[in-house]
């Protein structure tokens, strides 16, 4: 039986990223907010990664190892929801980093609010020795519209709000939440989250480092994934509550501008005509 019970239960799902995860649960040791558990869970990693999270466990027994066969990244997170039993969950990408005040502020904004979640953004950067940010916090509330509204706005912005690994939610807000797999499993989570939220505040502060990596599904150029996304929104409009037109308003605006950018980008690879069937029967 565990006596301390931590307040934030930290899920990283870890897949083939020894070069990488170091900076990762570097960044997570050193946080200014303490009480927390890591739970690193090893997709049946063919590398060194598994190793390197049982070498950090033995020394740090905030963190902790599980090891799974291969599944994906969406059964690696479902599997730290299972085993987390912090009040708060935060999400993390194993090649990323964060500030080390990140989990602190996280957690005294949505406490000091009384929000549903708290969000900090993220920043694109292109290496591990970036230069963390220097922090002038102020924060915005935003309603449940306001969120609906940024996850189908803009393209500059929505990422924000679509991605995991911006928000700290409480554990009590998620309990019966898991991701499904589907080609953009983080939106699909967060309008869910989003639906059963009063409010949010965000810290505007650049917090989370996202380093790009030209090995990433994000910069896997046109495949499957990229025509399938058209599914994800489609089943996050059925999502939608039917008393709740002006959100289905929002969803149909965003399905129809991928559907307009997946046909242009298609058009001369050999996903034209999987593009094609799919956005038929999308407008079907």
């Amino acid at each position: 039986m565990r006596h301390n019970i931590p307040i934030i239960s930290i899920i990283v799902p870890i897949y083939n990223v020894e070069n990488y995860i170091h900076y990762c649960l570097k960044s997570i040791q050193n946080q200014t907010f303490n009480n927390y558990e890591c739970l690193l869970i090893d997709d049946g990693s063919t590398d060194l990664s598994g190793t390197l999270c049982d070498n950090i466990c033995h020394k740090d027994s905030r963190f902790k190892a599980i090891h799974q066969n291969n599944q994906g990244e969406v059964a690696a997170r479902n599997q730290g929801l299972r085993h987390a039993i912090g009040k708060y969950i935060y999400f993390m990408d194993s090649d990323d980093y964060i500030h080390p005040q990140t989990l602190e502020i996280l957690y005294n904004a949505i406490n000091k609010h009384q929000t549903s979640f708290s969000m900090i953004l993220g920043k694109r950067v292109y290496n591990f020795d970036e230069p963390y940010s220097h922090l002038r916090l102020s924060y915005t509330l935003l309603s449940q519209d306001e969120l609906i509204k940024r996850l189908f706005g803009n393209s500059d912005v929505e990422i924000q709000y679509q991605v995991l690994w911006n928000k700290l939610y409480p554990k009590e807000l998620i309990k019966n939440l898991f991701l499904n797999k589907t080609a953009s499993e983080d939106t699909d989570y967060n309008l869910r989250v989003f639906l059963q939220s009063h409010s949010a505040v965000l810290i505007n502060a650049e917090m989370y480092y996202w380093v790009q990596r030209n090995s990433s599904i994000t910069h896997s150029g046109i495949n499957k994934r990229f025509v399938d996304i058209l599914d994800t929104y489609y089943n996050m409009y059925n999502y939608i509550p039917n008393n709740k037109k002006e959100y289905k308003t929002y969803c149909i605006y965003k399905l129809y501008k991928r559907i307009l950018n997946i046909r242009y980008h298609t058009e001369y690879t050999e996903y034209k005509q999987y593009a094609r069937n799919k956005i038929k029967t999308i407008k079907k």
